[in-house]
């Protein structure tokens, strides 16, 4: 029995004997690796009570085995961690020398994460019969197109009437998107690449707009912001198109009782100090696109997983989980990179920088132009700059000090609060990231001012409307820096703030 023990301890699957009650009498080590439970926790115990999800069914379970002696299910269990897993059971009714019931032997093994691989398997799956539409049925589609957009150029230059042009126009871009969203499922399903041509970015944009502004609900307002600069990229006008539309989607879906949709463009250079911090960048020239939103934001844990393909926050009915799956591998294929910035309740950022080509203003976001003026020069002023991303501070440190300033870096707030306590007649500037553990940048701000009513500081935030700048400036920062801030917007707070000339 002590042999018969010890087998199956070695078995990989979780093997443990219940009576009919379901208390547990045996249990091997699978059966601990798998629920995180010892033998000693559970021994004596109600399996039910303690792991199974559906408890209410375990009766139900216990009767059918009676009724034909054996069982094969998959139960939906809680592990002692409270993780959900999934997991094939089968059970066999083991009786007494009279033949009458007494206990259940059940096997179980983890069937989570082939669970998990069969339902991204099937949704690939679904996608790839969109992908294989016939090519008669994209043709015909084609066909009942071509003679709508047809007409339409032939009456744009009989109906020359405002109103006859504004519905002309309607018409033109719908029948073109209708034509373009049937490449765009071809596109994705299989895998055909854009033509690359060079394109203005702010077209794209506007053409965006005009559609938002008639789809998206009327309680969503929408912003266009675009620069002067050249923004021309090397790319698919589609492609370009679905990278807009697919963001804005997800911003529309994250403002069920509306709010402000903003989009903006304009040529930026990243710098070797940028690449530092980014490693998906590359130093040179960049067509910027920013789409921002108010809507209800993510956590940490939800970014890390946005661009992953099928993952969804929405649920199946609304989200299939390849939208920003698509946008990232369309953004990294042209040489791009993409930041995403939010916080739980104030909204999200998407930042998507795509190479700019022939491009002619250009926003520096180099040390190295900035570093030489007159203007960012310090003179000597010490400077507390406070952020828990300690990349971020150390750039921001190597920026100041090649500019004339003296740096003292903290990495939370608690810290930075003892550092200004102790040098508090030496410094004078504080930089707070407004989202720091232990104490947050509104809190340190506050106790600050005990300390030093005419505490002169500036907010670092990656999230920052309008109302917000009020309220932090409201509570004692003399300037705002968005991040990710350049080298230039950097020493130009500073410099503002601390009024040097």
């Amino acid at each position: 029995m002590r042999q018969q023990a010890l087998l199956l301890d070695l078995a990989p699957d979780a093997i443990s004997v219940r009576d009919l009650q379901g208390r547990v009498y045996f249990w091997n080590e699978g059966a601990t690796k798998l629920y995180g439970f010892k033998k000693d926790d559970i021994i004596g115990k109600e399996f039910q009570s303690l792991l199974l999800k559906e408890e209410s069914k375990y009766q139900d379970y216990i009767k059918e085995v009676l009724r034909k002696g054996s069982l094969e299910t998959e139960l939906r269990i809680q592990t002692k961690d409270g993780k959900e897993r999934i997991v094939s059971s089968s059970w066999v009714l083991v009786r007494d020398a009279e033949g009458k019931a007494e206990s259940v032997l059940v096997v179980e093994r983890d069937l989570t994460e082939i669970k998990l691989l069969e339902s991204q398997i099937m949704r690939t799956q679904r996608m790839e019969s969109i992908g294989r539409l016939d090519s008669g049925i994209v043709h015909d589609l084609n066909n009942i197109l071509t003679p709508i957009l047809v007409a339409v150029g032939n009456l744009k230059e009989k109906l020359t009437d405002e109103k006859s042009k504004r519905f002309l126009e309607l018409l033109d871009n719908s029948t073109k998107h209708g034509a373009e969203l049937v490449k765009r499922i071809l596109s994705f399903g299989k895998g055909v690449v854009g033509e690359r041509i060079t394109v203005n970015v702010k077209d794209i944009i506007n053409e965006t707009a005009k559609f938002i502004s008639q789809t998206f609900p009327k309680n969503i307002k929408l912003r266009v912001e675009l620069k002067e600069d050249n923004n021309c990229v090397l790319g698919d006008p589609t492609q370009l198109r679905q990278i807009l539309l697919n963001i804005c989607i997800n911003s529309k879906d994250a403002m069920p009782n509306g709010g402000l949709l903003r989009i903006s463009c304009e040529n930026v250079f990243i710098d070797e100090n940028y690449v530092r911090i980014h490693i998906d960048a590359r130093i040179g020239t960049y067509v910027l696109i920013t789409i921002s939103d108010t809507g209800t934001g993510m956590t940490p844990e939800v970014i890390d997983h946005i661009f992953e393909p099928f993952y969804t926050t929405k649920g199946e009915e609304m989200g299939s989980g390849i939208g920003l799956s698509t946008v990232y591998n369309i953004v990294k294929s042209y040489g791009g990179f993409i930041n995403v910035y939010s916080e739980p309740g104030n909204g999200s950022r998407f930042d998507v920088y795509i190479p700019a080509i022939e491009t002619e203003t250009i926003r520096d976001f180099g040390i190295e132009r900035m570093g030489t003026s007159k203007e960012t020069k310090g003179k000597g002023q010490t400077i507390l700059v406070a952020d828990d991303e300690q990349v971020i501070a150390e750039v921001a440190k190597l920026t100041l000090e090649s500019n004339g300033f003296k740096v003292i870096i903290a990495s939370n707030g608690t810290e930075a609060l003892a550092i200004y306590r102790k040098y508090l007649s030496e410094i004078s500037l504080v930089i707070l990231d407004i989202s720091m553990p232990i104490m947050d940048g509104r809190t340190v701000i506050s106790e600050l001012k005990k300390l030093n009513p005419n505490v002169k500081a500036i907010a670092s935030t990656g999230l920052a409307d309008s109302a917000d700048i009020a309220e932090l400036e409201e509570i004692g920062f003399s300037a705002v820096l968005m991040k990710p801030y350049s080298s230039e917007h950097l020493l130009e707070s500073v410099v503002r703030v601390l009024e040097v000339s």
